[in-house]
């Protein structure tokens, strides 16, 4: 299922005309947006799997866009993650120094259907 959804998330993100190639600058608008509130499209990539920093960021470096890469505090350099292995710290640095957006999700990412408070589980 991972290797399925990193799959699709570079399949989409290759569909995207890398304009980083040409020379020339790239023109910018906003479109317009209910009410005439302007808006944004935000690229985020959530659990600081390794993945984020060898196949996502480069692919957004070479078409000249930004990411916002969320960790889980807890996991930082887990390379044995039974999920995925994750990035360290010493990578997060690197994403950031390239201009890329560093973000919270949570320290343990608990499963919220587990989360008790008190003698009862939260409504």
């Amino acid at each position: 299922m991972k290797r399925l959804t990193i799959f699709l998330i570079l399949a989409v993100l290759a569909a995207i005309p890398c304009e980083a190639k040409k020379k020339e600058a790239i023109e910018v608008s906003v479109a317009q947006y209910r009410y005439d509130r302007e808006c944004a499209v935000s690229l985020t990539f959530d659990d600081g799997i390794q993945e984020d920093y060898t196949l996502i960021a480069p692919h957004l470096d070479r078409c000249g866009l930004k990411g916002t890469f969320c960790i889980n505090g807890a996991f930082i350099g887990n390379l044995d993650d039974r999920f995925a292995p994750r990035m360290t710290w010493d990578r997060r640095r690197e994403l950031d120094a390239r201009g890329h957006e560093i973000a919270s999700h949570s320290r343990s990412h608990q499963n919220e259907h587990e989360i008790r408070v008190g003698n009862g589980a939260l409504p």
